[in-house]
C-alpha cells in the first residue's frame, strides 16, 4: 500500500490577507478559515511580507522598528506591542541600519506632531534623545491584534 505525501496546501496572499498579517485586523470580516490558515500564510509567504517594510502605498508595508501582526503571533509567540521599536532594540532585532533609519522616521515625525506646540515647548521637543524616541515610536499600531 503506498502511502500519499502529506502536501502542505497552498494560502494564496490576498489584499486582505495581507493586511491581517500586517497590522492584525480584518477590516471586512475573517480572511481566514482560523488560526492556522493565517500561520500557513504566513509561513509561505512571510519572505514576501517582510520585504514590505518601507513600501509607501498605503497599507501595503511597515515601518522601520515594527514587524508585522504575524512576526509577532507566530515567531516570537506573543502579541503585537505598542511600542515596537524598544522592544525589538531590547530584543535585539534591529541591526544598526534599521535602527538609525527607526530614529529617523521617529524623529520626523516627532517634530511634525511637536511643530504645532507653543516655540518654547517645539524647541525642548527637538531635544529628544534617540532612545526616548524608540521609547515612544511608534504609538498608532496599538490595534485589536487578538481578532482569533
Amino acid at each position: 500500500m503506498r502511502l500519499k505525501s502529506a502536501r502542505r496546501q497552498s494560502v494564496p496572499l490576498t489584499d486582505e490577507r495581507l493586511q491581517k498579517l500586517i497590522t492584525g485586523c480584518e477590516f471586512f470580516g475573517p480572511v481566514f478559515a482560523g488560526i492556522e490558515e493565517a500561520r500557513l500564510c504566513w509561513q509561505e509567504h512571510r519572505e514576501e511580507i517582510l520585504a514590505l517594510r518601507v513600501v509607501s502605498t498605503p497599507g501595503k508595508g511597515f515601518p522601520h522598528g515594527c514587524r508585522p501582526w504575524a512576526w509577532w503571533r507566530f515567531e516570537q509567540d506573543c502579541a503585537m506591542p505598542d511600542r515596537q521599536a524598544l522592544t525589538l532594540d531590547e530584543m535585539g532585532e534591529l541591526d544598526a541600519q534599521e535602527r538609525a533609519d527607526t530614529i529617523t522616521l521617529a524623529r520626523q515625525e516627532w517634530l511634525k506632531y511637536s511643530g504645532g506646540w507653543a516655540p518654547e515647548w517645539a524647541a525642548r521637543a527637538a531635544l529628544v534623545n534617540d532612545d526616548e524616541l524608540l521609547n515612544v515610536w511608534p504609538s498608532i499600531w496599538a490595534v485589536d491584534r487578538e481578532s482569533f
